[in-house]
């Protein structure tokens, strides 16, 4: 699968323009439309093209300088240190604490911004609360981070790049199997051996992700969302997104939002 013209065009105009809205308006459509095309190319290239400035989660290594000013401007943060002996006990099963990795928006973003409302709180059950955010946000993040190939068949990760480039189609395990060559059992067990998760699980969560990114960056109706994330109906949408990020999609936009 090759960029679009019209990826590449909008592509051009933001390296020019450094700037998501002054390149929209350059190409004559909306900002969320833009970067959707341009997350959508680097999906399809397997690389970052652009830092995003807000809703970064970002994981620092024990021992490495953290930094308050990130590409040209200040950030307003919230710094998590673990106790030297919880961390330990979580790294066998958590090696992105030991990576430098950041995350835009979507569920990471979602999951510290309830962290952050708990610390607000701060009542009798905030400090449980918090704890149990901060174990979710760990699992989370490893899950999405984790990009080693070591173990995983070629065929698994050819798998998975198709979940990415067909959110929308409603492809059964069967058709997914036979897309990469394999039985459909060898393909679940293997999918989840390799990714600590489903192949419908990796979907939903991946489909919940699209929309997030659209709910934290657009003014798009709900049902619009949902539709173009994938999902049958804005109930079934809203459901699902709840269960996973614990807000619903429009409390997660107006949390977004606020600063």
């Amino acid at each position: 699968m090759r960029p679009s013209i019209r990826q590449l065009e909008y592509l051009v105009a933001l390296a020019g323009t450094r700037h998501f809205g002054r390149a929209a308006k350059a190409c004559a459509v909306t900002q969320p439309a833009l970067s959707l095309q341009i997350r959508e190319l680097e999906e399809l290239l397997g690389v970052k093209l652009f830092e995003r400035s807000r809703r970064q989660v970002l994981v620092t290594p024990a021992g490495e300088r953290h930094w308050n000013r990130f590409d040209r401007g200040d950030a307003h943060g919230l710094l998590i240190e673990a106790e030297p002996a919880r961390a330990e006990a979580l790294r066998p099963y958590a090696a992105i604490l030991d990576r430098h990795i950041s995350f835009q928006g979507g569920l990471p973003a979602a999951i510290a911004r309830r962290i952050y409302e708990e610390l607000r709180v701060m009542d009798e059950a905030a400090p449980l609360a918090i704890e149990g955010l901060l174990l979710e946000l760990i699992a989370t993040t490893t899950r999405q981070g984790n990009g080693a190939t070591r173990d995983r068949p070629s065929w698994v990760l050819r798998a998975r790049d198709l979940l990415h480039a067909n959110l929308v189609r409603r492809l059964t395990l069967a058709e997914l199997a036979a897309e990469v060559g394999v039985h459909p059992v060898t393909l679940a067990r293997t999918f989840r051996r390799c990714f600590g998760c489903s192949v419908g699980e990796y979907l939903r969560r991946l489909r919940i992700e699209r929309a997030a990114l659209q709910l934290g960056g657009s003014e798009v109706p709900l049902a619009t969302i949902a539709l173009a994330a994938g999902f049958s109906d804005q109930s079934h949408f809203s459901n699902l997104f709840r269960r996973e990020t614990g807000m619903s999609p429009s409390a997660y936009r107006r949390a977004m939002r606020s600063r």
